[in-house]
């Protein structure tokens, strides 16, 4: 698989129908508007990852949790992963290496009957998140951040939905 990281077409926009996903997580995103949207795609294989955001703290004023939204397509299949940011985590974005330590918290899919193995998405996913990095797209406008990143998926345990 080579995934990369890019603005999203036009034409991807319609053929995946994302007009239609945007507007279901734009609550979690920072900046809804389509144009800044960028994912993480392997086009040989026909897989993508978007970010859409972080769960709202409620305690907090303008605040979020470590909770990360992403969608996978994978197969034909959208599936919502939310992720846990764990506290080993870096986050003065400085720091080299910079290590990202995901926790997987859930998969959903709006499919009653995905046919896919659960240890196979947990693979795919942990690749397109290595490649997404910190940032996506934008990783590449911190100098050195790129090649610094550190992605750990060891906490995809069996307990995901």
């Amino acid at each position: 698989m080579a995934f990369v990281n890019e603005y999203i077409s036009d034409e991807d926009i319609e053929r995946y129908h994302l007009k239609n996903l945007i507007e279901k997580y734009k609550r979690y995103t920072y900046s809804p508007d389509i144009d800044n949207i960028n994912w993480t795609i392997d086009k040989e294989e026909d897989i993508w990852l978007i970010f859409f955001g972080r769960e709202h703290d409620p305690d907090m004023d303008h605040g979020y949790t470590r909770e990360h939204i992403f969608v996978l397509y994978y197969k034909g299949q959208l599936i919502e992963a939310r992720l846990w940011l764990e506290e080993d985590s870096s986050f003065n974005i400085s720091t080299r290496p910079y290590i990202i330590n995901w926790k997987l918290l859930s998969l959903h899919s709006p499919s009653k009957n995905i046919n896919i193995n659960i240890d196979e998405i947990k693979k795919v996913l942990c690749k397109a998140l290595t490649n997404y990095g910190k940032y996506g797209i934008d990783d590449q406008d911190e100098k050195g951040l790129k090649e610094s990143i550190i992605v750990i998926c060891k906490n995809f345990g069996e307990s995901v939905k």
